[in-house]
C-alpha cells in the first residue's frame, strides 16, 4: 500500500512526526570531580586558534566570525571514560527524541575556551556543511566553567532559547540548528563539544 495520500489541494506522505527543532539539556552530566579529573589531563597542552571551514585540517582564521582556542581531544585511553559517558548521554537522549541513524563518532571531540581578552565569541552558524561535517547528526556542548566565572558567552539557538550554563550541564540538538556563542565580556567560558555522526540525512 502506497504511503502517499492525494487530497484535492494538496499531497500528503505517512511520516513519523519527530522533534526536529528540539533542544535537550541534561543537568549534571559531568560531576565536578570528572570535570577536575578533564583539566588535570590537558594542563599541559597546547592550545590553537578555532578555525572557520570544512574540516579541522582545511579550516580558516576568520575571526570576523569566531575568536576561540582549542585543543582536539584524542581518542586514546586517557581520555576513554570521558568519551564512553558523552556518547552514552547522547545515544540514550537520541533514541528517545530525534531517533537519528547514529554510526558513530568519526570527528574528535573538542575542548574550546571563550575569553574576555579577545572577546571569544563565535557568530551564527550551524555544525552540518557540504564536506566531512556533513556527517555530523547530533551536537552536545558540556559547560566546564561555573556560571560565575565569566559574564556573556551565552549559547544560543535560532529560537532564542538559551543553553544551561551550570557548570556540568550538557545541551544537545541536532546539528543543522542554526547557533552562536555571544562574546565574552569577563573572565573565560570553558566546554567541550562532541558530534554524532551517521549517513547523511535524507
Amino acid at each position: 500500500m502506497s504511503n502517499i495520500r492525494f487530497q484535492t489541494d494538496y499531497i500528503t506522505v505517512n511520516h513519523e512526526q519527530r522533534p526536529l527543532n528540539k533542544i535537550q539539556s541534561i543537568k549534571y552530566s559531568l560531576s565536578k570531580k570528572e570535570i577536575d579529573k578533564f583539566f588535570n589531563l590537558i594542563k599541559d597542552v597546547k592550545l590553537e586558534e578555532g578555525m572557520t571551514g570544512p574540516n579541522q585540517n582545511q579550516g580558516k582564521l576568520n575571526d570576523s566570525v569566531r575568536r576561540s582556542k582549542l585543543y582536539w581531544i584524542p581518542r586514546n585511553k586517557e581520555f576513554y571514560w570521558l568519551y564512553k559517558k558523552i556518547v552514552d548521554l547522547m545515544i540514550d537522549t537520541n533514541k528517545t527524541m530525534w531517533k537519528f541513524e547514529i554510526t558513530g563518532v568519526d570527528i574528535l571531540m573538542q575542548y574550546t575556551e571563550y575569553d574576555e581578552s579577545y572577546r571569544g565569541y563565535y557568530d551564527w552558524h550551524t555544525d552540518i556543511g557540504n564536506t566531512n561535517n556533513s556527517k555530523r547528526k547530533l551536537s552536545a556542548s558540556i559547560q566546564l566553567s561555573d556560571i560565575n566565572d565569566y559574564e556573556g558567552g551565552d549559547l544560543k539557538f535560532f529560537n532564542k532559547v538559551k543553553a544551561n550554563k551550570e557548570i556540568g550541564s550538557m545541551t544537545i540538538f541536532p546539528s543543522y540548528l542554526l547557533h552562536k556563542v555571544e562574546p565574552v565580556t569577563k573572565g573565560k567560558r570553558k566546554c567541550l563539544i562532541l558530534w554524532l555522526t551517521g549517513p547523511a540525512f535524507k
